[in-house]
C-alpha cells in the first residue's frame, strides 16, 4: 500500500495532484500508480492530495529512469540508496546501471535500425512492382 502522509502543514510549499499531472504530462492513473508503487509520497489535505520538493524531484527521476528502460522496482531500490547509504553510493550504482541500460539501448536501436532498413527494402520493391503493374495496365487499355 502507498504511503501517504496525512499531516496538517502549510500548502504553499506542496504541489496538488493536478498540478503534478500537467507539469509531468502524465495521467492521473501514472501518478497513482508511481505512487502505489512507493516510488513518491503524497501528504493529504483533506481527500486532495499534495506533493512536496521531495516527490517531485523523486517523480522526475523515476520517470527519468523508465524511459532509460529501467524497471520500476528497480528504480524505486536505487532511489532508496539515497537515504540508506547516501549520495556517493547512490551515484556510483547509477554508473552500474547506467551502462547496462545503454547497452540495451544500443542494441535496441540497431535492431529498429534494422527494421527500418528492410521496410525501406520492401517498400522499395513493392513501388518497382507496382509501377510495373500499371505500365501494363497502360498498355493493355491502349489496345
Amino acid at each position: 500500500m502507498p504511503k501517504t502522509k496525512r499531516v496538517p502543514c502549510d500548502v504553499s510549499d506542496l504541489t496538488p495532484f493536478d498540478d503534478v499531472v500537467a507539469r509531468f504530462g502524465v495521467t492521473p492513473r501514472t501518478l497513482r500508480w508511481y505512487e502505489y508503487m512507493e516510488l513518491i509520497d503524497c501528504r493529504r489535505i483533506g481527500r486532495r492530495r499534495y506533493y512536496d520538493a521531495r516527490a517531485l524531484a523523486r517523480f522526475e527521476l523515476a520517470l527519468r529512469a523508465r524511459r532509460f528502460g529501467m524497471r520500476l522496482e528497480d528504480a524505486r531500490s536505487w532511489l532508496e540508496l539515497y537515504e540508506a547509504e547516501g549520495k556517493d553510493r547512490q551515484y556510483a550504482e547509477w554508473v552500474d546501471i547506467a551502462e547496462g541500460l545503454e547497452a540495451a539501448l544500443t542494441e535496441q536501436i540497431a535492431d529498429r535500425q534494422d527494421a527500418l532498413t528492410e521496410l525501406r527494402r520492401v517498400t522499395s520493391r513493392v513501388r518497382k512492382e507496382l509501377r510495373h503493374a500499371e505500365k501494363g495496365s497502360e498498355a493493355a487499355q491502349a489496345h
